[in-house]
């Protein structure tokens, strides 16, 4: 009889035991499918606390206002520094570079005397101009340019082709100017100057290959030639660069006429490059200052809190390059309807402008992903309830 006993102890137990698990597992499926059920509505109330935990507090503000200040400095600033003002003596930043080009030349030492194909040493590192700067003729006027148009005509002044050809016609003293014809060899011209070292004017024709050949040879008997001469050439092209007439992109005199190169100059040039390369790259180091001052305000080290954090970073940004490139490029165009005048759309932050559109597509993704992982998995967490699996036998 003990043994029916236990026996029937034990089928009691196992029945008890089956009973709760089946309704553990009956309110789990219950509860599940309640879930899946209010599916759209569960969905919507975490899109809702997405937005509520991403949105921006008192403190964020702050930071708002903070990196919109900042990139509107970074423009002003540019604005000021790329102004632009005639070529001469009034010019500041043409009399800094000169002072400049003074001190870090002195270092050279001086000799020789100029001969065709040989600007002395003492020639290039005294000399304030270049050679492919002369725009008279002492002989013959060969008639490549006119007045300011030389800028358009010779290779010495382009931005990347002139580091060969202008470094090249400061050793050499010559000038080499491109030819009225489409696809024809450049032209290349020696440059004669007065007792004084000035006046520069442009003599005999003379030949391109020439002029390579002998400033290669020149280079290796003496290596301190190039130095000089391409510091001489780099600020050269910088003194240029902010100037009324302005410096053509890189190659445009290659593939178009002269009076075509100064025309695309007065609506886009070399200037227009640096300016609009150098405030994106400005922009986006604030950038980086901002995102990492408002980062290490997360208090929490959990993965989920931090990523919800960033979220609230991205939109810092993105409102501060929107609020300082809108409201500066609105305060331009209304400048230029006032006064007629198409200049001030070159004062317009285009290169802010450009990388607040690259910084804004760049975080969508990025939002997306965030938003979806908090969504999607806080809804895969009330669906499985508190245990991951339904309980078996």
């Amino acid at each position: 009889m003990n043994d029916f006993e236990e026996l029937f102890k034990n089928a009691d137990r196992q029945i008890n035991d089956l009973e709760q698990r089946t309704q553990k597992n009956t309110k789990e499926i219950i509860r599940a499918h309640d879930v899946v059920v209010n599916t759209n509505s569960i969905m919507a109330d975490l899109d809702d606390e997405f937005s509520k935990k991403t949105s921006l507090n008192f403190s964020d503000f702050g930071f708002l206002f903070f990196a919109t200040a900042l990139q509107l400095a970074r423009i002003i600033l540019i604005n000021k520094l790329t102004k632009i003002e005639k070529a001469g003596s009034e010019n500041q930043i043409e009399k800094w570079l000169h002072e400049k080009q003074k001190n870090v030349l002195g270092v050279f030492d001086g000799y020789g005397n100029n001969t065709p194909y040989f600007a002395s040493m003492d020639h290039i590192i005294t000399t304030k101009g270049v050679p492919y700067d002369a725009t008279k003729y002492a002989n013959v006027n060969y008639g490549f340019f006119k007045g300011a148009n030389h800028r358009f005509a010779t290779l010495g002044h382009d931005p990347l082709i002139g580091l060969v050809i202008g470094t090249s016609n400061i050793i050499t003293n010559t000038i080499t100017c491109r030819s009225h014809e489409f696809f024809s060899l450049p032209i290349t011209c020696h440059v004669g100057y007065d007792a004084n070292g000035k006046n520069p004017v442009i003599t005999d024709i003379g030949s391109s290959s020439v002029m390579l050949s002998r400033v290669a040879d020149r280079i290796c008997d003496d290596p301190k030639v190039l130095a000089a001469a391409l510091i001489k050439q780099i600020i050269h092209i910088a003194t240029d660069t902010f100037t009324t007439c302005g410096i053509e992109i890189p190659g445009a005199n290659l593939i178009l006429s002269n009076k075509q190169a100064e025309e695309l100059t007065k609506y886009i040039n070399f200037g227009d490059i640096i300016k609009a390369t150098t405030s994106m790259k400005i922009q986006a180091l604030i950038n980086v200052f901002i995102s990492t001052l408002h980062m290490l305000t997360c208090d929490s080290v959990a993965v989920r809190d931090r990523e919800l954090h960033s979220v609230k970073t991205m939109k810092i940004l993105e409102y501060s390059n929107v609020i300082a490139t809108g409201s500066h490029t609105i305060y331009k165009l209304v400048e230029m309807y006032l006064t007629k005048n198409p200049k001030a759309l070159r004062e317009i932050d285009w290169g802010g402008m450009l990388g607040t559109i690259m910084l804004i597509i760049s975080d969508q993704e990025v939002k997306r992903r965030i938003k979806e992982e908090f969504i999607y998995g806080s809804f895969e967490k009330m669906l499985m309830g508190e245990d991951t699996q339904l309980l078996s036998d």
